[in-house]
C-alpha cells in the first residue's frame, strides 16, 4: 500500500479549479464544446402577429451585429472583442467568451420578408419576423 502524500489547499482558487475540472469531466454539457462555444444563445416564440427571435449578445455595439436575409434563411453575426486590461494581473479562471459568432436561422414561409424589425436593447438583440396575414374566412362554395 502506497503513502500518499497530503497537499495543503490553503489557497481557495486551488479547490475551485479542482471543483471545475471534477465538473468538466464528469458533467460535460454539450454546450461546452468549440463549435457550440461561437453559437450565440437564442429563443424564437411566436405570438397571432409576429415570430421573435431573441438573440444575447452582452458587450456588443449595435454597429458591429451584422443581419441579413439570404434564400428564406436569416443571417446574423457579430464580433464580442476582448476589452480586458490585464496589465499584471494574475488571471485565476475567465468565463466570458470573445470572438466571432453567426448564426442562420431557417425562416417560414408564412412571414413577410420586408417588414422585418430589430432591435438591440442592453446586450439583448430582437428581431421581429412578421406573419403573412392567414386570417381567411370560412365560406361555402356552391356547385355549378
Amino acid at each position: 500500500m502506497a503513502l500518499t502524500t497530503f497537499h495543503d489547499l490553503n489557497n481557495i482558487f486551488d479547490i475551485i479549479d479542482g471543483i471545475d475540472k471534477f465538473d468538466n469531466v464528469f458533467f460535460r454539457n454539450k454546450y461546452d464544446n468549440m463549435f457550440f462555444r461561437h453559437m450565440p444563445p437564442v429563443d424564437l416564440k411566436e405570438n397571432d402577429m409576429d415570430y421573435i427571435l431573441t438573440v444575447d449578445a452582452p458587450g456588443v455595439d449595435k454597429n458591429d451585429i451584422k443581419i441579413n436575409i439570404d434564400h428564406g434563411r436569416l443571417n446574423f453575426s457579430y464580433e464580442r472583442l476582448n476589452d480586458t486590461q490585464h496589465n499584471n494581473d494574475r488571471i485565476h479562471f475567465s468565463e466570458k467568451r470573445y470572438g466571432k459568432v453567426s448564426r442562420t436561422i431557417s425562416l417560414p414561409k408564412n412571414i413577410i420578408e420586408e417588414n422585418i424589425k430589430a432591435t438591440y436593447d442592453n446586450g439583448i438583440l430582437n428581431i421581429k419576423i412578421p406573419k403573412l396575414n392567414t386570417n381567411s374566412t370560412s365560406r361555402n362554395i356552391t356547385i355549378s
